[in-house]
Parts: structure tokens; sequence; C-alpha cells
């Protein structure tokens, strides 16, 4: 009997989805009282000459690795190229975000959605190794 997870997703490549998609709608940063999600954090902000507050956020970038249940659907495994970019959108967008704030003030500290988001984005890579399941006949 096999186990449920499609081969090349695993159960840490699901996990890791599911918290990056979580992560996304939680505190990203917080600073004096006040926190800011993904969903509130623009992304012209990481770009170097575009430090305003206006046009697409991060958010809906981080429904990205969603993807990962593709195998789901086409019963084949997902190559690790593609589970790695599929994580990469989610740890850089984490890792920049995190760099960026607190390089523009030292009183910004991580909150418990970024860290998520980073966690998470590493899951996704090593989801097959929760792939294999034993063989239970």
């Amino acid at each position: 009997m096999r186990g449920p997870w499609p081969k090349g997703v695993g159960f840490y490549g699901l996990l890791g989805a599911v918290m990056v998609v979580a992560g996304s709608f939680l505190p990203w940063l917080s600073s004096g009282g006040r926190t800011v999600s993904a969903w509130g954090i623009p992304l012209r902000a990481l770009l170097p000459s575009h430090a305003d507050s206006t046009g697409l956020v991060i958010g809906p970038l981080l429904l990205v690795p969603v993807l990962v249940l593709v195998p789901y659907l086409i019963r084949r495994p997902l190559p690790f190229v593609f589970r790695a970019v599929l994580a990469a959108v989610a740890t850089n967008l984490a890792g920049l975000v995190l760099v960026l704030g607190v390089r523009a003030d030292p009183t910004i500290w991580p909150n418990v959605g970024l860290l998520l988001v980073l966690i998470g984005g590493v899951l996704i890579v090593v989801g097959p190794v929760g792939a294999k399941q034993p063989d239970l006949r």
C-alpha cells in the first residue's frame, strides 16, 4: 500500500506550501507595537530606486508555492528545479524584506509570518524526503 503522497511531493513539501501561504497572512515585521504582513508590503519597496508604498503587494506572489500540489493533479512528480523555483519565490522575498527592513530601521524585528515563509520555502525543496512511505503490505 502506497502512502497518500504522490511521488515528488511528500509530507514536508506539502507542509512547506501550507506554511508559506499561512505565513503570508501573519505579521512579517514589527516595530514599536505595529506589525505588517506580506499583504501590506509593496513589491516596489523592494526595488532600490522605488521606495514608495503603492502598487502590487508581496502577498499574491506567496500563493505561487501552492503549485507544489500539481503532482496530485497530474500524477507525476515535480522536478527538483521546479520545486527549487517555487521555494525561491518564498525564501528570496522573505529574505529581501528582512534585510531591507532591518537595514532601513534597526528597530524593526522579524515576526512569525516571515519565519514561517522562510522555513516553508526550505521544506518545499526537501519535500520528497517525506515522500518515501514504507510499504505496509
